[in-house]
């Protein structure tokens, strides 16, 4: 996909989630969107899940064009953000068990993997959080509140 053709699926009248649908394909921004299924959200054996969140505004954006949206329902559940530790090892649950680095850098938590991350900041009681990642010159934004955030897993998984 070249940026040419990126630039005019931005440009069009149509929603950009039309826009990415219709262009379709394995190589599509709008695969880096799609989660797993049910059965491939399964836990498996000693795999536990650390992180559990839903979006509630995204932004996609372009060299010359950025969309703001907020987001709700089965949308926002469709762009859920789950991260499992399964030994030492961190997983993008959500996002086809993508393997994960963790890192932790003054109050920000990050899940790392080449051309993507989750970043996480307590705020008091409250743990909120921005996933973003790119495809080509377009890059994806989510940002929300964790339901769910098991820093005392992290803390023991690096010891």
């Amino acid at each position: 996909m070249n940026f040419h053709l990126l630039s005019r699926l931005f440009e069009r009248s149509k929603s950009i989630e039309e826009q990415l649908k219709e262009y379709g394909g394995e190589e599509s921004p709008y695969n880096l969107l799609r989660t797993n299924t049910p059965e491939e959200n399964e836990l498996r054996e000693g795999e536990k899940l650390i992180v559990d969140a839903i979006p509630s505004y995204r932004a996609f954006g372009s060299q010359k064009r950025t969309v703001h949206r907020p987001i709700s329902g089965r949308s926002a559940d469709a762009l859920n953000v789950r991260i499992t530790l399964l030994g030492n090892s961190y997983f993008w649950k959500s996002r086809k068990n993508t393997p994960l680095e963790y890192h932790f850098s003054g109050s920000f938590h990050y899940f790392t993997t080449p051309g993507a991350y989750v970043k996480i900041c307590q705020i008091g009681s409250d743990s909120h959080f921005t996933e973003h990642f790119s495809y080509s010159m377009v890059t994806f934004s989510h940002w929300g509140k964790c339901s769910l955030f098991d820093i005392s897993a992290l803390k023991s998984s690096h010891k």
